[in-house]
């Protein structure tokens, strides 16, 4: 591993000191869940409780000293936020939301779809929340995609054809694209400058939505340079706490193309009752709905100060050396016949790899006869040994059955459903998988175990 991976390895030597210092809770455990939730640092906890303990935090709709501080820590945190991923708040708005999810419904709602002159384009390997948006797009009448990656390059290298090549006009009215950083089913990335060729590609009309949800957390997001019209984030995913609470991140020329429907609490600069009549305040407030999270927000600056102090490429180097050690691990694990016993999904091992596959380990566990063990068996055996990962399809149907050759048809037929952490099969094929996702502060060692524990119990 050393001689391999040890350069991008341990943030500069720092990693043991990290672990013990912060994560001293992980004694008896192998956290492997980092695209499910990060994990706060004792410090960092230490730090927000002191905060809370010293400062009196009101409510920003009121005018008092105590709502000026709270509203200072916002603007505060609005800044720091936008400053981390290399940008200001004269380029970005950033609207405070739920999480990720609430961001890509606030998209989906506001977006002027417009019947048939308006397409919806995303590709295959997007989250349920990304998915969700077709159906904001097909009330409206707008013509919806769901492209793989021949489809995209098609589309990148002959927009006007790939609409013609199926019988529909080129969209003139508000459209919309929306592609991952980083897929949260097996960790292929796409490249951030794919917002910027899209539209060059499919014209101003044009608007390209980014899910950095899972890429945020172990990799450096760009948007000064790359430049999306909106971006989807969770906090919790980058440093664990706090949680419920997320960003979308729009561009500052795009807010009033969007159609607010809604209004409540303090988004609006005057309204009554029994007259029709509200206006609402300008973005981002305007598309705050109520009051926000006001101490989570507050909290927002001790997460993001560790991950500045460690460095986004560090973190990238970090989670990147140890994935891929245990990719190639499983990859190479056989039966007594020769039969391979792990199932890799992702561009692991494609050429420039560490730019195409971020850190996270989906597989399937084969029987020495080639079929496949039930997803229950292996997380039974991984949670009775300490491992916490996760099973199933990870909320990204489209990833997963590609991974798995299973027809969406056949999905679509099955009553049953096919959630997070389902047992069933569709001719053979389990409808999920294993994902183990690596955080900056996993070892070696979490790797070493993990392998090990795999090579033990499911070697035949």
């Amino acid at each position: 591993f050393q001689n391999t991976y040890g350069a991008k390895y341990g943030h500069d030597g720092q990693i043991e000191h990290i672990r013990d210092k912060e994560f001293s809770r992980l004694q008896n455990m192998t956290y492997l869940d980092s695209t499910g939730s990060g994990l706060y640092q004792e410090s960092q906890i230490h730090e927000v409780a002191e905060m809370l303990k010293q400062d009196v935090f009101g409510n920003t709709h009121s005018l008092c000293q105590c709502s000026k501080l709270t509203q200072r820590e916002v603007d505060r945190a609005r800044a720091k936020v936008l400053r981390f991923f290399k940008t200001d708040t004269d380029d970005y708005h950033l609207v405070f939301t739920g999480n990720a999810s609430g961001a890509l419904k606030a998209v989906g709602e506001y977006f002027p779809f417009q019947k048939d002159t308006s397409a919806f384009i995303f590709t295959r390997g997007n989250h349920n929340s990304v998915l969700g948006i077709r159906e904001y797009a097909h009330d409206k009448g707008a013509h919806i995609y769901s492209v793989d990656d021949d489809e995209l390059a098609e589309l990148l290298s002959d927009a006007k054809g790939f609409f013609a090549r199926r019988n529909r006009p080129f969209p003139s009215g508000p459209s919309l694209f929306a592609f991952p950083g980083e897929d949260n089913f097996h960790g292929a990335k796409y490249p951030l400058q794919l917002a910027k060729h899209f539209k060059a590609a499919a014209g101003d009309n044009w608007k390209v939505l980014l899910d950095a949800a899972a890429l945020a957390p172990n990799s450096p997001v760009d948007l000064g340079t790359h430049r999306p019209d909106f971006v989807a984030l969770s906090f919790y995913k980058m440093f664990g706490y706090p949680t419920g609470l997320g960003a979308l991140v729009l561009k500052a020329d795009v807010g009033d193309k969007l159609n607010k429907v809604y209004f409540g609490g303090g988004n609006v600069a005057a309204s009554t009752s029994k007259v029709k009549f509200h206006a609402f305040k300008s973005a981002p407030e305007k598309f705050e709905d109520g009051t926000l999270s006001f101490l989570s927000i507050a909290s927002l600056r001790f997460g993001l100060e560790r991950m500045q102090r460690m460095t986004m490429p560090s973190i990238k180097n970090h989670t990147w050396a140890l994935a891929r050690y245990l990719a190639d691990g499983l990859q190479a694990l056989k039966h007594s016949n020769g039969q391979p016993v792990i199932e890799v999904y992702g561009k692991h091992f494609l050429p420039k790899a560490e730019d195409m596959q971020g850190p996270v380990v989906s597989f399937n566990v084969l029987n020495k006869d080639g079929t496949y063990v039930k997803l229950c068996n292996v997380l039974s055996q991984l949670s009775d040994a300490s491992f916490q990962l996760r099973t199933g399809e990870m909320c990204n149907p489209g990833s997963c059955f590609a991974s798995l050759g299973i027809d969406e048809a056949d999905v679509a037929a099955k009553s049953s459903g096919n959630g997070c952490g389902t047992n069933d099969f569709i001719n053979g094929k389990p409808v999920g998988a294993v994902r183990a996702s690596v955080g900056y502060f996993n070892t070696f060692e979490d790797m070493d175990k993990m392998y090990s524990f795999m090579k033990s119990t499911f070697v035949q």
